[in-house]
């Protein structure tokens, strides 16, 4: 594998200097060898956080499905933000 690079602060007109990159001898996979990532550790932690309503002021996009506040809807008619309009 060959890394050309040019340095052009020093002179925009030089030539390109190569640069032979080291192959990786432990850690990484072979070109043929399958990549898989590693695997999310399962805990018994419970994850879990407070579900609170939308506000008077606030209105769930039907496109995207977020929150917003009601300034950023997109019509008077329509349940859509501006993003999704």
């Amino acid at each position: 594998m060959t890394i050309t690079t040019v340095d052009s602060a020093s002179d925009p007109d030089s030539e390109p200097t190569e640069i032979t990159a080291i192959r990786a001898t432990e850690g990484e996979p072979e070109a043929d060898e399958p990549i898989i990532p590693p695997v999310a550790e399962v805990t018994d932690e419970s994850l879990s956080a407070p579900v609170v309503q939308p506000q008077t002021d606030e209105f769930v996009c039907t496109e995207c499905f977020l929150v917003h506040h009601h300034t950023q809807q997109s019509s008077d008619t329509e349940d859509l933000c501006r993003d999704c309009a």
